[in-house]
């Protein structure tokens, strides 16, 4: 299939494509669930790979090696789309407290995708820096340190030639 063939697939057959995509990727989870061990072994992921591919590409077994490699590269390439589309809408349906409501066309794999939440967490981060009681995090630092904040011309847009420049010192300096 020349590349002039494949860009002129039909809406319905590239919706196809994306179901299949999403119900074989969704049968191996070591491909998008980053707690399990298997998502980090390279060899696991690539044979579970080759398995979508098998299954979603309906003459993989009489492609050529170059073809393979074309047509694998661009199915995990919609898949990553696709996941980064989920995960942008996931977002947006999440919001933030307080936010009105945005009217939006729900993305149209979403559903299809609602597998990927639990792997979508957000992970919990930790800090190397020890807090003493002297460091209390809780303690309001502009009591305690000197602060200047200096607001610097954005190197593309121009401002006028007097710098700008905004200090703000507590009582103590």
């Amino acid at each position: 299939m020349s590349s002039t063939e494949s860009e002129s697939v039909s809406n319905a057959e590239y919706e196809s494509l994306s179901q299949k995509i999403i119900v074989e990727v969704q049968k191996r989870p070591a491909l998008y669930d980053t707690t399990l061990r298997q998502y980090s072994d390279r060899n696991v992921k690539n044979k579970l790979w080759e398995e979508v591919y098998h299954n979603v590409v309906n003459n993989w077994m009489t492609l050529s090696e170059a073809e393979k490699k074309k047509k694998g590269s661009t199915i995990q390439k919609k898949w990553k789309n696709m996941r980064d589309s989920f995960s942008k809408e996931l977002a947006i349906q999440r919001g933030k407290s307080g936010q009105g409501a945005i009217k939006k066309k729900k993305y149209v794999h979403f559903d299809s995708l609602l597998f990927l939440v639990p792997s979508l967490q957000k992970r919990e981060t930790s800090s190397n820096i020890e807090f003493t009681s002297q460091d209390n995090p809780d303690t309001d630092l502009s009591e305690t340190l000197p602060l200047r904040i200096v607001i610097e011309p954005h190197p593309v847009r121009r401002l006028p030639k007097a710098e700008v420049a905004v200090k703000i010192m507590n009582k103590n300096c």
